[in-house]
């Protein structure tokens, strides 16, 4: 199905029309993940993912990868907080990224291949930080361990991971 511009402008135009707050806020978030799309400003390849949830990513000195995230309401569930397959999607992409941050520039990725989550407290706040760091690192394997912060760095959940190394095509 091509999107035709004029048909997605008026859309656009009438949903400006009819927005209410929230709306705003979404469209605002939604426009500024095409707006970092069009800029990446990280050594990984682009993703939508990351553009639309702002990841603001950092390789700590200890070797560890850290995600940190705005709470938002894309991110929160009915009930405010934020919603538990979030906080899995962040635990996963700064455990990969741990691994990819290395592997990437050796024309090498990872997939992940199991996880387990155990989600401590509600994920609340302003903003959410996640630290992961290697725990095994063998020739086609590794495992990782990842811990998820609020802003007042209470431990909100807690996975480990293992990841599949491959060479990219």
């Amino acid at each position: 199905m091509k999107l035709e511009r004029n048909t997605l402008k008026q859309r656009m135009e009438q949903l400006l029309q009819e927005a209410d707050e929230h709306d705003i806020e979404l469209l605002d978030i939604f426009l500024g993940a095409l707006e970092r799309k069009r800029q990446p400003a990280s050594h990984l390849p682009p993703s939508c993912l990351r553009d639309l949830l702002q990841y603001e990513e950092k390789l700590l000195d200890d070797g560890a990868y850290q995600i940190t995230i705005p709470v938002t309401s894309v991110t929160q569930n009915i009930f405010g907080a934020v919603h538990g397959g979030i906080i899995a999607t962040i635990l996963d992409t700064t455990m990969g990224y741990v691994l990819n941050h290395e592997l990437v520039p050796k024309g090498q990725g990872v997939v992940t291949t199991e996880m387990k989550v155990n989600y401590l407290l509600p994920g609340d706040g302003k903003h959410l930080r996640c630290v992961a760091q290697t725990v095994h690192r063998g020739r086609k394997l590794c495992v990782v361990e990842g811990k998820l912060y609020n802003d007042r760095d209470e431990l909100i959940a807690i996975a480990t991971g293992s990841f599949y190394i491959f060479t990219k095509r």
